[in-house]
């Protein structure tokens, strides 16, 4: 009897120890799954940080894209010049320090665009404002290139590249840009039309995004802003004594 009542207490003692084992592991799986869901979210919300910071950046750089060929379409001679050139320091100001969403982004310029393109249709940029309410519609890109060739398409570095047929020369971009820009003068000085709306003509709309993308326009286009201080963004802030 006593050897019976050994046994079976054995018996009991090994199916506890099995249960106890079974409920350990099944324990430290859920943990590990639990541990590795945790990891998962942690990941996930660091890449959604990443990309949101990736989007903000790409944005401002994009609306900043958009100032700039404004600023070059209107031969900074028009009452939104001082305008643009806010816009421009706001713009820098966020790419420096970029906010958290990228919503705020159009929330801090919202007035100044607005603004800006209130009479889009008198100094002829109907096309800037078309891209830049396209952009209100789509917030969530990435990368922002298709508009960026949009933009870009529409500026006066695609026209000068045109002109002169892809070949840089200094003194004659600056003699050409003067011409313009006395051109503006003489077409305006008794006009109630803003004499901005004259553009020569342009290559076919797939021939002018392939010269975009191309290394012989991106070269052409840093220069020339670079000889007409757009890139310069000390004219754009106040001075500071040291």
């Amino acid at each position: 009897m006593k050897f019976f009542t050994k046994g079976n207490s054995e018996t009991r003692t090994t199916t506890t120890t099995t249960t106890t084992t079974t409920t350990t592991t099944h324990n430290n799986n859920n943990n590990n799954k639990n541990n590795n869901k945790q990891q998962q979210q942690q990941q996930q919300k660091v890449q959604n940080v990443i990309d949101e910071t990736a989007r903000t950046l790409g944005l401002a750089q994009t609306l900043l894209l958009l100032v700039l060929v404004a600023l070059d379409r209107l031969h900074h001679r028009s009452s939104l010049s001082l305008l643009l050139i806010h816009l421009r320091t706001q713009l820098d100001s966020l790419i420096d320090n970029p906010p958290a969403h990228s919503g705020r982004v159009f929330q801090l310029t919202e007035k100044n665009w607005q603004l800006v393109f209130e009479h889009a249709s008198y100094f002829h940029i109907e096309d800037l404002a078309a891209i830049y309410n396209d952009l209100l519609e789509h917030p969530l890109e990435l990368a922002f290139t298709s508009f960026k060739i949009r933009i870009l398409a529409s500026s006066e570095s695609i026209q000068d590249y045109l002109h002169f047929n892809g070949v840089f020369d200094e003194e004659s971009i600056i003699a050409y840009n003067e011409s313009k820009i006395a051109g503006h003068i003489h077409r305006t000085a008794f006009s109630r039309e803003s004499g901005l709306g004259d553009n020569p003509s342009r290559a076919s709309s797939h021939d002018v995004c392939r010269i975009i993308q191309s290394e012989n326009f991106t070269d052409f286009h840093l220069k020339r802003w670079k000889v007409l201080r757009l890139l310069d963004r000390h004219i754009f802030k106040p001075a500071t004594t040291e």
